[in-house]
């Protein structure tokens, strides 16, 4: 696999771009490449920001902020409480279930935790722990920003075409060149495509969809995100 550093990617900016290092300054490459990662992290489901996060609830706390939890924190893909040796799984709940199914705080009778969701930058839990329990999230978050010259990680090794695509439109964009932003929007798009067909294939364990007729779809037993075409 090739390793494709910051550097790399500044000096591949600028020259598919046309642009002297005078007139582009470091500054402005790091701002459109990290901007243009965050953006592949948010819209596509990338494998290697998957981890796992625990932390211990206290009596009486349904709520436990995600910049402590993981401040890292893209979004959850699974919730678990941890018995022992053994995960048991919590159901994913949503703000009205919270609402109907569990008394609030103040009048709870307080138990074993049995579902989580996410309400604004909080994990909450439900019902309210009597106790000290840990719970085991897995997330997908976001990798650390470029900053140094040598700085990279699996995206900027893997996807780096589609980083260079999105932070060319970016800096066209700023510099009022809308004709090239657009052609960098095309090509990223391309790149973006390709990329979700992969993914797509590799979850479905590489099943071949026969139908993509309207509302129609095919159902693959174990499917992991539940996704329809």
């Amino acid at each position: 696999m090739p390793t494709v550093t910051l550097a790399d990617l500044r000096t591949r900016l600028r020259t598919r771009m046309g642009e002297a290092t005078a007139d582009v300054s470091d500054a402005d490459l790091d701002w459109s490449l990290n901007s243009a990662k965050r953006r592949v992290q948010r819209q596509l489901s990338l494998y290697w920001v998957e981890k796992t996060v625990s932390f211990s609830t206290s009596d009486g706390t349904r709520a436990y902020a995600l910049s402590s939890v993981a401040p890292d924190y893209h979004s959850v893909l699974q919730a678990f409480i941890i018995d022992g040796t053994t995960r048991v799984h919590l159901a994913f709940i949503d703000r009205a279930q919270e609402i109907q199914n569990y008394a609030p705080v103040t009048n709870e009778t307080k138990k074993r935790p049995e579902a989580w969701l996410r309400f604004g930058t909080n994990i909450r839990v439900a019902p309210t722990p009597d106790g000290v329990y840990t719970i085991s999230l897995d997330i997908e978050s976001y990798l650390a920003d470029l900053v140094a010259g040598g700085d990279r990680d699996a995206i900027t090794d893997n996807a780096q075409e589609m980083l260079l695509a999105e932070a060319s439109k970016l800096l066209m964009q700023d510099r009022v060149r809308p004709a090239e932003a657009q052609a960098w929007r095309e090509q990223y798009a391309a790149e973006a495509k390709t990329w979700h067909d992969d993914m797509t294939e590799e979850e479905m364990g590489n099943t071949v969809i026969v139908s993509r007729g309207i509302n129609t779809y095919t159902q693959i037993p174990g499917y992991a995100r539940g996704k329809q075409f």
